[in-house]
C-alpha cells in the first residue's frame, strides 16, 4: 500500500497511523521538502528509512542528503534506478533492526551477568594480560579488605607484599595463581594466606585462576581468579591436626 502526503501534517499522521516501511520524499515540493520530511522521520519513525527523490544532478544536494541520514538519493534522469534503492534500503533496514536486537539482548545478558558478579558470594577477580587487577566485585573487596578502587591497575601481588602458602612459606613472585595461569595458560589453584590490611591477622584463601583467550591466540587476554575465604575452616583444621597430635603424644 502507498499513501501520498505533501505536508508536514499529514507526513506526522502517515508516520502514525499509516506507518510505512519506506519514505520517498522529493527533494523540492511546493509546500515542503526532502530535507524537512527526513529530519520528521528521524525524529518520529527513526527506523524508517527515507529516499530523497531529486531532479538535481548537483553533487553538493547528494552529499547533504547523505549526511543528513537518507538511506539514498535517486535523481529523477535515472528513475529506474529507483526500485533497487528501495530494495537496498528495505534490506538495510533489516538488517539495522536485525543489530538492534541483537544488541538488546547482549545488553539484557550483560546486565544479568553483571548481577550475579555483583551479588555472588564467592570473590571474583579479572586481571588482564600483564596481571594487573582490571575488575573486582564486592565480595573479593569483602573478603580481602580492599576496596577495587585501590586494586584496580596493580597485581595483587603488588598490593599484598606478604603472601604465605599453605606449607607457612612465603610465596615468591610468579607462584600467584593467576600469574601461573597467564604464564602457562593453564588453570591454576592455590591456597593462600594474605594480611588483612584492617585488622593484620592472616585470611586464608583458596584461590582458582582461569585463563580466557581470543579467538586464534594462544596467549590468554586476561584471567579471571575466584577467591574463597577457608580461614575458620583452616583455623578448625589446624586444631585438629594439633589435638591428633596431643593425643599421640600422651
Amino acid at each position: 500500500r502507498i499513501q501520498v502526503v505533501d505536508n508536514e501534517k499529514d507526513l506526522v499522521a502517515a508516520l502514525a497511523g499509516f506507518q510505512p516501511d519506506l519514505v520517498i520524499s522529493d527533494y523540492s515540493m511546493p509546500s515542503f521538502n526532502g530535507m524537512l520530511a527526513l529530519k520528521t522521520v528521524q525524529r518520529l519513525s527513526p527506523e524508517t528509512p527515507v529516499i530523497i527523490f531529486t531532479g538535481s544532478m548537483n553533487e553538493d544536494v547528494a552529499v547533504e542528503c547523505m549526511k543528513a541520514g537518507a538511506a539514498d538519493y535517486v535523481i529523477k534522469e535515472h528513475v529506474k534506478r529507483l526500485g533497487q534503492a528501495v530494495l537496498s534500503a528495505l534490506e538495510q533496514k533489516v538488517v539495522k533492526l536485525q543489530k538492534e536486537e541483537a544488541l538488546a539482548r547482549l545488553l539484557d545478558s550483560e546486565k544479568k551477568y553483571r548481577t550475579l558478579y555483583e551479588t555472588m558470594s564467592q570473590g571474583v577477580i579479572y586481571h588482564d594480560r600483564d596481571g594487573n587487577v582490571i575488575s573486582v566485585n564486592r565480595s573479593a573487596e569483602r573478603i580481602m579488605g580492599v576496596s577495587a578502587r585501590k586494586l584496580t591497575g596493580k597485581s595483587i601481588t603488588q598490593y599484598f607484599t606478604e603472601m604465605i602458602r599453605e606449607d607457612g612459606s612465603p610465596m615468591i613472585s610468579g607462584e600467584y595463581p593467576s600469574e601461573i595461569s597467564l604464564r602457562t595458560g593453564q588453570q591454576a589453584e592455590s591456597i593462600v594466606a594474605i594480611v588483612h590490611p584492617g585488622t593484620r591477622k592472616h585470611i586464608w584463601l583458596r584461590v582458582n585462576a582461569i585463563p580466557e583467550f581470543l579467538e586464534g591466540e594462544g596467549r590468554p587476554f586476561q584471567v579471571y581468579s575466584t577467591l574463597e575465604d577457608i580461614t575458620r575452616l583452616k583455623g578448625r583444621s589446624e586444631e585438629h591436626t594439633s589435638e591428633l597430635q596431643s593425643r599421640q603424644s600422651i
